[in-house]
């Protein structure tokens, strides 16, 4: 699926539900940021696998971010264009998020991998 595409099917069923207690990174709805953008990322790989794929290889990134109002955000990278939760579009940069100037850092493979697996052990995949 397109890039563009995925938004919208996203868009579509989207319900924003914050983690209760721990972070878990899944691949569902309703969820909270990060949830929206493995579901994005899903959407366009095709499959949960090949998204965590993308992840782990480079293909995709995932960023950690804080709103203005001071609240930790992941914000999903693909082809050098960014999406998030709050938007729900496309974005050219992380700038034009409107997020704090700092921090902004991509996540690891490390982090990525106890992320992922965090959420697979406690009802992810």
């Amino acid at each position: 699926m397109t890039p563009d595409g995925a938004v919208q099917q996203v868009n579509s069923f989207w319900q924003y539900k914050p983690d209760a207690g721990v972070d878990k990174w899944t691949f569902e709805s309703p969820g909270d940021c990060e949830n929206y953008s493995l579901l994005v990322l899903k959407e366009i790989a095709g499959s949960q696998s090949k998204a965590a794929q993308w992840l782990l290889t480079g293909k995709a990134h995932m960023w950690y971010c804080k709103t203005l109002e001071g609240d930790p955000h992941v914000v999903l990278e693909y082809q050098g264009r960014f999406v998030d939760n709050r938007f729900r579009k496309w974005m050219p940069s992380l700038d034009a998020m409107k997020l704090e100037p700092q921090p902004r850092k991509r996540y690891s493979k490390p982090q990525l991998l106890a992320k992922l697996g965090f959420g697979v052990l406690f009802g992810g995949w």
